[in-house]
C-alpha cells in the first residue's frame, strides 16, 4: 500500500497554503490519484475538530476540504473566545503534533468523524519497510517556500519518543506537484535496546508517521499517519534486548537570533543528507501552538517541529522576524495595548514595514529568478532517485529548483512567499548584480530624488543585503536575512522602548515548550476571555493574558542590535545521521569575507553610478 500527500490552498483573498494527503476519509480514503503507483487508498488520521463548533460546520456542512487542508494557525481562528459568557467560549486545545484530539496516536476519539477503522484497507495503517525508500507524491495547490520534514513519533501510551528520518528540506516554491521520498534506517530493529519498553511499531496506535511543514509565511502544517514498520519480511518486533533506561537524545531547541550553526538556504529534496543514516532516538518536542496563537501571535508562528538544528537560516529569520514583530495574539495584544501603548503602536508599524520589506525584496528576487536562473537551462538538474515504478512517473521535471523540491511538473506560479532563496552560479553573479542595482537606483530616485537628501543609502542601499558573494564566488540570495538585516536597526530601535509595569517589550517570541506531555498546555482560564471584575463576564482578553504575562515575559529573547549582522556560511558536510548534524561552521576567512566586502563595494559603487545615469536621464 503507498500514500499520498496533498498541499493544497483555497483560492480566496488570503492565501493559505495547506497540508493533506489525496483522498477523503468521508470518501473511504479513495485515492485521487496515480493509483497505478500509489495504490487505491491514503489513509491518513482526519483532522480532530478540537470541541470548536466552527470546525465542526467546516467539516460537516461548509468546506470539508478546506478543514483537511488548513494549516493550523488558521484552524485555531476558527475557536469561539469571544462569546458574552465566558461559558459560551470554546476552551482552546494544542493541535500539535498531529491534528489529532490531545495528540492522540489514532482516530478513536469522538471529535473525529470519518474514522480509518471504518476505511476498507487492512492494517488500517500505513506499513514501511526498514532500508527501502518510501515514496511520498505533494500538492501545493498554493505553493508556498517550505520546509518538509518527516518524524516517526514512538507513543508509549503518552511518554512518546521521537525518531527522525528525514530532514527538513525545499518544498513548494511556486510548484504544485512535488514528491519526496524518506528510508526508515535498518538499525530501526535496534531500538528496543534505546528505549525503554519498546517493542516495534506493530500495531496501529504504537507509532505515528508525522508529516511536518513549515512556510516562509510563517505558518505551521502536520499530519499524522498511523504506522507500522517491517523490520524484516512479515515481521515487525525490534531485537528482543530492551534497556531499563532510555537512552535518549534531548529534544531540539530553538536557536532564535542566533542563526550560524544553520545552513544558509533550505536543504534541497534531492539531496543524499535528507536521510538519517541511523535512527538517534530523542525526546519529543512538545511545543503548545494555542498559547502561541492566544498571547504571541495570532497570525504565524515560530518553527515548531522536532528538528529546529536542521531548517535554514532563511527560514528561521522569517520566524523572527514575524515573531518579533508579532500582535501577542488573540488574547494578549489588548493586554499588550494597555499596559505599553507606546511599543504596542509602534509594533503595529514594524508590522506593516516588514511586509512591504519582505514584498520588496521578493520583487528583487523574483527579477534574478525570472531574467536570469529560469533561462539558464544548463544549469538544471533532475533527481532520478525518486522513482515511481512501473509508470511514467519516474524522476523529478528538468526546471528552475524542480529537483530541489521534487517538482515532478515544469509549471510554476509566482505570487508572494512562492519565491524561494537560491544559489546564483558564479558566471551570472553580475548578472544579479546589475538587476540588484538598478532596482536600488530606482528605489533611491523614487525615495530621493535630490541626492543630498539621503546621503546614506547611497553608501548602504538595503537591497544589497539580498545576495552575498561566497568566498567561492557563488551568490546566495536570502531574501529573509535580508530583510532581517534591513529591519534589524528597527527592531533594535523599538525593543528599547522602557517596560511598563506588568508588560512586555518588543522582543522574539519563540515557541513555547510545554511540560504537559501530549495534552494541551494548561491555562488558567482555558484561554478564554474572561474578567478579572466578574468570572461569569467576558472582557477583552486583558485579563488572561496578565495571568501568563510574567512567564512570557520571561520566554522572550531580547533583540540584539546585530543579530543579522553575519550568518552566511558555507556549513561543514556530516553524514546525515542525528550523532552530528550542522555542526557550528566556520564564518568567513579573512579572504572569504574581503572577497564578498569588495563584491559589495562594487556593487554599492555600480548602484552609485547607474542611480547618476537614470538622474540624469530625467
Amino acid at each position: 500500500m503507498a500514500m499520498k500527500l496533498l498541499l493544497i490552498s483555497a483560492l480566496v483573498a488570503v492565501i493559505l497554503a495547506d497540508l493533506r494527503r489525496t483522498s477523503y476519509p468521508k470518501d473511504q480514503f479513495k485515492n485521487l490519484a496515480d493509483k497505478k503507483c500509489f495504490g487505491d487508498y491514503a489513509l491518513y488520521m482526519e483532522p480532530s475538530d478540537f470541541g470548536y463548533a466552527k470546525l465542526k460546520q467546516q467539516r460537516d456542512e461548509n468546506d470539508y476540504d478546506q478543514f483537511l487542508r488548513s494549516n493550523i494557525d488558521n484552524q485555531q481562528d476558527n475557536r469561539d473566545w469571544r462569546s458574552q459568557d465566558p461559558k459560551d467560549q470554546e476552551a482552546g486545545k494544542d493541535m500539535l503534533p498531529f491534528r489529532s484530539f490531545e495528540s492522540a496516536a489514532y482516530d478513536s476519539h469522538d471529535s473525529v468523524e470519518n474514522k480509518i477503522a471504518d476505511s476498507p484497507v487492512k492494517p488500517a495503517a500505513i506499513v514501511v519497510k526498514t532500508g527501502t525508500p518510501y515514496l511520498m507524491p505533494f500538492r501545493w495547490n498554493n505553493p508556498h517556500a517550505s520546509e518538509l520534514e518527516v518524524n516517526i513519533w514512538i507513543m508509549r501510551n503518552g511518554n512518546p519518543v521521537v525518531v527522525p528520518v528525514r530532514k527538513p528540506a525545499c518544498s513548494g516554491e511556486g510548484y504544485q506537484d512535488v514528491m519526496l521520498d524518506f528510508t526508515i534506517p535498518v538499525d530501526f530493529s535496534q531500538l528496543g535496546t534505546k528505549i525503554t519498553g519498546f517493542q516495534g511499531c506493530k500495531i496501529e496506535g504504537d507509532c505515528v508517521l508525522q508529516i511536518y511543514a513549515h512556510s516562509v509565511e510563517t505558518r505551521t502544517y502536520a499530519i499524522g499517519v498511523p504506522l507500522l514498520v517491517e523490520t524484516s519480511p512479515g515481521k515487525y518486533d525490534v531485537d528482543d534486548v530492551t534497556t531499563n533506561s532510555d537512552i535518549l537524545r534531548s529534544a531540539g531547541k530553538d536557536l532564535n537570533v542566533r542563526f550560524s550553526s544553520l545552513r544558509p538556504l533550505c536543504l534541497g529534496s534531492n539531496s543524499k543528507e535528507t536521510d538519517f543514516e541511523s535512527c538517534v532516538p530523542r525526546y519529543p518536542r512538545l511545543v503548545s501552538d494555542v498559547w502561541n496563537h492566544a498571547y504571541q501571535n495570532s497570525d504565524y508562528s515560530p518553527y515548531s517541529g522536532q528538528q529546529p538544528e536542521s531548517i535554514s537560516q532563511n527560514l528561521q529569520a522569517a520566524c523572527v522576524i514575524q515573531m518579533i514583530a508579532a500582535d501577542r495574539g488573540e488574547l494578549g495584544h489588548e493586554h499588550w495595548k494597555r499596559a505599553n501603548r507606546p511599543a504596542y503602536s509602534e509594533g503595529k508599524k514594524l508590522r506593516k514595514r516588514v511586509k512591504e520589506k519582505i514584498k520588496a525584496y521578493e520583487d528583487v528576487a523574483r527579477d534574478i529568478m525570472n531574467l536570469v536562473m529560469i533561462p539558464s537551462e544548463d544549469t538544471w538538474t533532475i533527481d532520478d532517485t525518486m522513482k515511481c515504478q512501473g509508470t511514467e512517473i519516474e524522476n523529478t521535471a528538468k526546471c528552475f529548483r524542480c529537483a530541489e523540491v521534487g517538482s515532478r511538473s515544469t509549471s510554476r506560479q509566482d505570487k508572494t512567499t512562492y519565491v524561494p532563496s537560491f544559489e546564483v552560479p558564479e558566471k551570472f553573479v553580475q548578472k544579479a548584480k546589475d538587476i540588484i542595482d538598478k532596482a536600488v537606483a530606482l528605489k533611491l530616485m523614487s525615495e530621493s530624488p535630490n541626492l543630498e537628501t539621503h546621503p546614506s543609502q547611497l553608501l548602504f542601499p538595503s537591497t544589497q543585503n539580498l545576495m552575498t558573494v561566497r568566498g567561492d564566488k557563488v551568490g546566495v540570495v536570502q531574501i529573509y536575512i535580508a530583510v532581517g538585516q534591513d529591519m534589524n536597526a528597527d527592531f533594535y530601535s523599538v525593543s528599547q522602548i522602557p517596560v511598563l509595569k506588568d508588560s512586555l517589550s518588543v522582543a522574539y517570541q519563540g515557541p513555547m515548550i510545554k511540560t504537559e506531555k501530549m495534552a494541551t498546555k494548561a491555562d488558567a482560564n482555558n484561554y478564554k476571555m474572561v474578567s478579572a471584575a466578574d468570572p461569569n463576564k467576558r472582557d477583552d482578553g486583558h485579563h488572561t493574558a496578565s495571568l501568563v504575562a510574567e512567564e512570557h515575559r520571561l520566554h522572550m529573547i531580547p533583540v540584539t542590535n546585530n543579530m543579522f549582522s553575519q550568518v552566511l556560511q558555507i556549513p561543514r558536510r556530516v553524514a546525515a545521521s542525528s550523532v552530528e548534524e550542522n555542526v557550528p561552521a566556520r564564518l568567513f576567512g579573512d579572504d572569504e569575507m574581503a572577497n564578498s566586502a569588495l563584491g559589495m563595494t562594487i556593487s554599492w559603487l555600480s548602484a552609485f553610478s547607474l542611480f547618476v545615469g537614470v538622474v540624469f536621464q530625467f
